[in-house]
């Protein structure tokens, strides 16, 4: 147990005494009044760290940090504790999934508007455009999003540069 100090609360006329303890995991101060996990060896952890450790379900984590609605979810990943809404985790997202979603959509617009709606290959304004990836979508995921990334291409000369590959 790490108890780093007790501070007075105020609470009408007087104070009341309250921990505050140092998580056993990563060192955040949590006072008293906090969620946080006890085992029997009078460890205190954080509510993330407990969830880390196995000490507490996914329920109780997102309970406990006001994430407990409708399609919230968590798991621990990569020596992380990750959290997303909707069915799937952001790791079992197919390119569909990832192409259909707000934040690609967002990208695709920024980057029409970076080149003001216009081919960059032959100079058509408008019609039926296409965000082409510069690297590609499938081999470099962590630039899928990257507004720097993208070209504005027209469908022709978009099927023409896939064709040469």
């Amino acid at each position: 147990m790490n108890i780093l100090r007790v501070e007075q609360w105020p609470n009408g006329d007087g104070f009341t005494p309250v921990a505050v303890y140092s998580c056993d995991g990563c060192g955040k101060e949590i006072n008293e009044s906090w969620p946080q996990v006890v085992t029997k060896y009078n460890e205190h952890f954080c509510m993330e760290c407990g969830y880390f450790e196995g000490l507490i379900t996914e329920q109780e984590f997102l309970d406990n940090s006001c994430l407990s609605f409708g399609k919230a979810h968590a798991a621990v990943r990569n020596g992380q504790v990750i959290i997303w809404f909707g069915k799937k985790a952001p790791w079992k997202k197919s390119a569909q999934d990832i192409r259909n979603s707000a934040e690609y959509g967002r990208w695709r617009t920024a980057v029409f508007e970076r080149d003001k709606y216009t081919c960059q290959t032959c100079g058509q304004v408008g019609g039926k455009l296409n965000a082409h990836h510069i690297k590609h979508f499938a081999d470099y995921p962590d630039l899928r999003l990257v507004v720097s990334n993208g070209l504005t291409l027209c469908e022709e000369c978009h099927r023409k540069l896939h064709k040469k590959r």
